[in-house]
């Protein structure tokens, strides 16, 4: 049977089972590599793995209120949503891993933590996949043919949509900055791939799983999506707000993505009419030839204070958070009375 909780497959990581892991591990603590920060978060319960896993199990009780099954068959559809709610939360886990490897020739190290950044990628790569294969065993125990397709989409989606985008601690490259978002849609795109794909397919596969997706898979599959936008528009807000432009880039953040990604970016960029990213270009330095390919980097504080001095952009940003929680609080509005409803209205109404 699958692990009933993620924590306890990330402690078994690093339990019995792989003993040099701890060693290993207590080794680069100190380095300022991303799996320090990640690992940290997730034993803490601290990220939003945790609402993934909660929201699956809150929509799975909303759609048990309509069930017309026979209390075996409840409970065994009951233990399958279980099943799916906790590898949700697996697969995000482990693409949050396997996105705090390095790039050890684009990024600045010091000397004396190349071999610990070299062990850390190490683990990351090692921590992912054996996080990946464990929810390839438990979607495999559903005997699902659609929800596997679904769960497969998901994966394909975040495998596109986190590896195509710059990220903040490199120097970047003409085709990474190709794929910046420069403007709404833009944003609504990437972050459609590498984050609502995963939430949104998991509540499709719930009323699968209930045998009801004919009624209700599209309400479910558009909730968990405008919420994923929300929940990603209201961190982008609250990440340039709060930054302060003199300080350098903390490498050792699980903030992967460069701020050129980040909503209030795409809304300036758009309000400049760059859709062409002329706006984008006059924010990057061309670096000296030591790398195979040009690279570019972030004149940071030029950039985030030109974005803060924008209040009617910020204003857009806040309009467009808006939009999507209140798109996901109408799509819970045709839905049943419930607790379970009630608790996933407070969530969407966090995030405005």
């Amino acid at each position: 049977m699958p692990f009933p909780f993620v924590r306890k497959s990330m402690k078994t990581l690093m339990s019995k089972e792989f003993k040099t892991v701890t060693k290993h591990f207590a080794k680069i603590v100190g380095s300022g590599h991303p799996i320090v920060k990640t690992t940290q978060q997730v034993l803490k319960s601290k990220n939003s793995a945790q609402t993934r896993k909660l929201i699956v199990l809150l929509i799975s009780d909303l759609m048990s209120t309509t069930s017309t099954q026979a209390p075996p068959e409840e409970k065994e559809t009951y233990t399958k949503n279980l099943s799916l709610a906790e590898l949700t939360e697996l697969l995000y886990i482990a693409f949050l891993l396997q996105r705090g490897l390095i790039n050890m020739i684009q990024t600045n190290i010091q000397p004396n933590l190349l071999q610990d950044f070299e062990l850390g990628n190490k683990m990351a790569v090692l921590g992912g996949d054996f996080l990946l294969a464990k929810a390839t065993v438990m979607l495999s125990q559903l005997e699902n043919s659609v929800v596997l397709g679904l769960m497969a989409s998901a994966v394909r989606d975040m495998s596109h949509g986190l590896f195509t985008l710059p990220e903040q601690r490199e120097h970047f490259d003409d085709h990474l900055i190709r794929n910046i978002p420069c403007s709404v849609q833009d944003w609504q795109q990437q972050n459609s791939l590498a984050h609502s794909s995963l939430l949104s397919n998991a509540c499709r596969a719930v009323t699968v799983l209930h045998r009801k997706d004919q009624q209700y898979g599209d309400i479910y599959a558009d909730f968990g999506h405008h919420l994923t936008l929300a929940q990603e528009a209201r961190s982008d807000i609250e990440r340039i707000v709060k930054s302060d432009p003199t300080h350098q880039v903390d490498i050792s953040t699980t903030q992967f993505f460069s701020e050129l990604c980040s909503l209030p970016s795409a809304v300036v960029s758009e309000r400049k009419g760059s859709a062409n990213q002329e706006w984008i270009n006059s924010f990057l330095i061309r670096e000296d030839d030591k790398f195979t390919r040009q690279t570019f980097s972030l004149k940071r504080e030029k950039f985030l204070t030109t974005i803060l001095m924008d209040k009617a952009a910020l204003d857009r940003c806040e309009q467009v958070c808006g939009y999507h929680a209140e798109a996901a609080l109408s799509a819970l509005h045709t839905l049943p009375q419930s607790e379970a409803r009630e608790c996933l209205e407070k969530l969407t109404l966090s995030f405005i």
